[in-house]
């Protein structure tokens, strides 16, 4: 077959020229074997389809960027996991690939041709970090359906990562970038290879570090809540607000009150009487980088076993880890713990027909709670007081957390949490003759990624067991030792949330007076170290495994007969294996078979929440999955200057079904500088097997109508369908002496695109876009709200009528569907010219752009309620996801002898915010409705040096753009812009 690797696939190298993307020369000055992406035939490609290539040499003169800055970078791509958002999944220290938007799980990514592990935490999209940097030759992007070639996942395209073939010699790199206000972040490789008339070797090692940036580390990183409440601030404070009243009931604590220190500690004062709250600000315990340290460890070996037979074997282990994802001091409670009487240890009286108050008990001679009341006496009222006394108080369900502005007491800061993912990759095959022009390959492909989330949390008994002054491991509740189970007594502790029990602000370092003073007075307000390792004694965990196994045999050679040109029509045909697995492992904590019910031991419950007090416990699963897909191609020269490409696929999804996918692609030379192209063809993608599972996943976002953060359960659905797309695309390539360009018109009609519905869009159809708008709460089953309703739980239950309300909800269930259909039209252009010689030097200028005409999605509907109109999302941004109508590079290059300067702009398009404003239509302030257009400029000069020496000095984002303002948690979009604004770097590269 001609190839280096065993891939079914194939290099449109000869359009590398047309791309303004030089080849990938091997680093001997041999040309590297083609691997065509996007055929299964070997020789020559066609160039009938879009593929980009960007060679080492390419990626080295662009200032050697990130598998992160690579990817967010590329024009067709949007909405890239990468940069830290612990909103999306828990994902820190991923990368993923979306091209056109679709989601990174509609983008196949693959090495060497061969797929590998998707990652259900960065969306069901390949984790790219995991790639070899200092192994890959190239990397090919086709931007145009694949299904017939590759089958499910490439409805957008391919991402395929490709290795040097011809490597001979030893080459080590190493590159700083000097970030303001961080310790910068760098990486090493180390490359070994040679090459014989028997075969080649390769033996690459890598290691990266990014360093912390705190998100108070940027001036546009904060703003007041008064400016934009949306970025990260919250009503559930700490400082927090509490509840009290004259009979021990729901009903009978109708007095509210916020703790008096909130001003003093930082937090800002809304609202008032029950409704008062002080709000808690997390963007100064936010990073907007994480420290994250990574390794890839690559070997490769291809072996001439005869004279037309050839083994080809690879192996890789990669891995990256987050040791600590900062996140905020505590998280607000959603989960509350049993009454005494369902089994619970809270003795606050559980209101009809429920098992327990939506609220952790204080009792009165609580010491933290005595003591704000001694040195705060003016700001309770006298029935306030005797009620404190008697009942005491309850927290308040919207405006309350354990910790907030003094920070974690463990850590000074936000909780700490650890990500961890490590990948294991073997592939191997054999290719050769077997005669009579017919060439074969045999492969298989097994890798497995692991996934470990360690996520820090409050257990809601332990919590409220701290609260009742029992907290503490040696603490026995209930006992009948009296030294092990009196309250504030021995091992037993108090756990104090009040303002007496915080030092100070943990970001501004102001001390809170009151402290010292209420130490003064009981040393017990003090939180001990004990006492909060007793509150966060059980994580928020999970360990999940993806394996896939890969086998496939191509055959392919040339047909006897031929039409209107001199060459042969040329044939493949092959079969493929597919096997796949995910499993996930719960501790007992987190695992809902084993503790459904905020209490250990207690199995019984009407909402079966877990133990922890925000994230629900989730249920175990061992999943896996087989397709057997059969496949043929023709390449088909119809004249000398008309060639088409014919290629079908059918794939058995056992209990999904099957699906067949056609594709045709065109290529006519209309004359020596003008070639036009076009294909069709059908695409689709099987459902995750993750997402055919009964299990749910627990997120969160802040709720704009309350400003205050509430979890989300995210369930999967077993009856998911495959979703499906026609893609057609139209180019031409132009090469006219030292200009070449091409352009291409692509057109998606995507159907059944599996998505889940947002909380942001069910809470505002359900209940308006204000605390006082009207809602739908019924108690009629029949109503057609009815069923939308049961998706919300308030402090009554779930669905429950009594007590629906938004002040009352608590969390908020989604669910995937195969919901919308999508219409996406755009344009691709890339285009170079070479200047005359300047200086003895070449000029080289180009491009690449994406335009996208229009972007429809149809109505969204969730329970029969439309949540969202059919609407063009192109050029706006909703909940962080965004669609840019212009994406573009434009550079230009100048070249003299062994010293290359590139000059390049990066524009990315402004966006309306189309999410309903938090602010009223009479309001002056329309904050970051309208996002603003990201223009920066990177420099890259690069210079070879004596000794086979190359220094690359570069400076990104050389006028220092700030990224454009957001109304998101990070205060910019995570997904398309940069937070770290200027950075210097410098890479050394010396070959032996």
């Amino acid at each position: 077959m001609g190839c280096s690797h065993l891939a079914a696939g194939a290099s449109a190298l000869a359009l590398t020229a047309a791309l303004s993307v030089g080849p990938a020369w091997a680093q001997d000055g041999e040309v590297e074997e083609i691997v065509v992406t996007g055929t299964l035939i070997g020789g020559a490609p066609t160039g009938a389809i879009p593929v980009q290539v960007f060679s080492s040499g390419e990626l080295q003169k662009r200032g050697d960027p990130t598998p992160l800055e690579f990817v967010k970078n590329l024009p067709a791509v949007s909405n890239t996991v990468g940069e830290s958002n612990r909103i999306n999944g828990q994902n820190s220290g991923a990368v993923t690939v979306n091209l056109r938007g679709l989601g990174a799980s509609r983008t196949l990514v693959l090495l060497n041709g061969h797929r590998l592990p998707i990652v259900q935490s960065a969306g069901s999209g390949v984790d790219v970090a995991m790639i070899p940097t200092a192994a890959i030759g190239r990397v090919e992007v086709l931007t145009d359906g694949a299904a017939a070639t590759y089958g499910s996942d490439a409805i957008a395209g391919v991402v395929n990562y490709i290795t040097k073939s011809n490597f001979d010699g030893l080459e080590i790199d190493a590159t700083y970038n000097a970030i303001r206000k961080s310790a910068g972040d760098w990486s090493a490789n180390v490359a070994w290879g040679t090459v014989g008339d028997w075969g080649n070797v390769l033996l690459t090692a890598g290691y990266k570090h990014r360093s912390v940036l705190q998100q108070d580390e940027r001036d546009w990183g904060l703003y007041p809540q008064t400016v934009n409440p949306q970025s990260g601030w919250s009503a559930n404070g700490s400082p927090g607000a509490y509840l009290t009243g004259a009979t021990r009931s729901v009903a009978g604590f109708n007095q509210g009150f916020v703790d008096p220190g909130c001003l003093a500690l930082g937090g800002v004062l809304t609202g008032s009487g029950n409704a008062a709250r002080c709000q808690f600000y997390q963007g100064p315990f936010n990073n907007l980088v994480d420290e994250i340290d990574g390794y890839q460890v690559y070997g490769e070996v291809n072996f001439q076993v005869a004279d037309e037979h050839r083994l080809h074997l690879e192996a890789l282990a990669s891995g990256h880890v987050v040791p600590r994802e900062v996140q905020n001091p505590s998280y607000a409670p959603s989960n509350y713990p049993l009454a005494t009487t369902a089994g619970g240890n809270n003795p606050f009286p559980a209101p009809a027909g429920t098992e327990g108050a939506r609220g952790y008990y204080i009792p009165g001679n609580h010491p933290g709670l005595q003591t704000l009341i001694a040195l705060n006496p003016g700001a309770f009222s006298a029935a306030q007081l005797t009620n404190i006394a008697a009942n005491g108080v309850l927290t308040s369900n919207a405006g309350w957390r354990p910790y907030g502005y003094s920070g974690n007491p463990l850590t000074g800061e936000g909780f700490h949490s650890r990500r961890e993912m490590h990948l294991k990759r073997f592939s191997g095959g054999l290719s050769g003759s077997l005669g009579r022009g017919i060439s074969y390959e045999v492969n298989a492909t097994w890798a497995e990624q692991t996934n470990e989330r360690i996520t820090s949390e409050i257990t809601a008994p332990n919590l409220q067991y701290a609260l009742l002054g029992l907290g503490g491991f040696g603490c026995t509740p209930g006992g009948s030792n009296p030294a092990t189970s009196t309250p504030g007594q021995g091992p037993c502790l108090w756990f104090n949330p009040f303002s007496t029990g915080m030092p100070g602000n943990a970001h501004t370092l102001v001390q809170n007076p009151q402290y010292a003073q209420a130490l003064a007075l009981n040393p017990q307000v003090a939180n001990s170290e004990e006492v909060i390792r007793y509150l966060e004694a059980n994580p928020y965990a999970f360990y999940e495994w993806s394996r896939i196994f890969e086998a496939n045999v191509v055959l392919d050679g040339d047909l006897p007969w031929r039409l209107w040109s001199e060459a042969p029509i040329s044939w493949a045909a092959g079969a493929q294996y597919r096997w796949q697995q995910d499993k996930k492992d719960l501790p007992d904590a987190t695992n809902i078979l084993k503790n459904p019910c905020p209490m250990f031991g207690v199995t019984s419950c009407t909402t079966p929440t877990g133990v922890l007090t925000f994230f629900g416990a989730q249920k175990p699963w061992d999943l896996e999955g087989e397709v057997f897909a059969f496949f043929g191609e023709l390449k088909i020269p119809v004249t000398d200057r008309l060639e088409a490409q014919v290629a079908i696929r059918h794939e058995d999804l056992g209990d999904i079904g099957t699906t067949t996918n056609p594709k045709l692609a065109v290529r006519w030379d209309a004359t020596d500088f003008l070639t036009l192209r076009g294909s069709i063809g059908t695409t689709f993608k099987s459902p995750d097997l993750t997402n055919l599972g009964d299990d749910f996943l627990t997120s969160g976002g802040v709720v704009t109508q309350l400003g205050a953060f509430r979890p989300i359960d995210i369930y999967n659905n077993p009856d998911l369908q495959p979703e499906t797309a026609t893609t057609y695309n139209v180019g031409t390539i132009v090469d006219i002496g030292s200009f070449r360009a091409t352009l291409d018109y692509y057109a998606i009609d995507f159907e059944g695109a599996i998505e889940r519905d947002t909380a942001a869009s069910m809470i505002t159809a359900f209940f308006g876009p204000s605390l006082s708008s009207p809602n739908r709460c019924t108690s009629n089953p029949q109503d057609p709200w009815w069923n939308l309703q049961q998706r919300f739980t308030f402090t009554g239950g779930v669905g429950d009528p009594a007590t629906c309300g938004l002040a009352n909800l608590l969390r908020t269930k989604n669910l995937f569907t195969n919901a919308r259909d999508y219409k996406v039209r755009g344009v691709d252009a890339t285009w170079s010219l070479d200047l005359p010689e300047i200086l003895d030097g070449q000029v080289q200028v180009g491009g690449d752009l994406n335009y996208i005409i229009k972007y429809e999605a149809s109505a969204f509907f969730s329970e029969g309620i439309e949540l969202e109109p059919a609407e063009d999302v192109a050029g706006t941004m909703n909940a962080g996801p965004a669609i840019p109508r212009w994406k573009a590079n434009a550079y230009v290059q100048y070249t003299r002898g062994g010293h290359n300067l590139r000059l390049t702009v990066r524009y990315l398009d402004g966006m309306i915010d189309n999410r309903p404003s938090i602010f009223p239509p009479t309001s002056t302030n329309r904050f970051a409705e309208k996002i603003d257009a990201y223009v920066p400029v990177d420099l890259i000069y690069r210079v070879e040096l004596p000794g086979d020496t190359t220094a690359t000095l570069g400076v990104i984002n050389l006028f220092d753009r700030d990224p454009p303002a957001a109304r998101l948690d990070f205060a910019y979009n995570t997904y398309t812009a940069d937070p770290l604004g200027r950075v210097y770097r410098l890479t050394l590269r010396k070959r032996f």
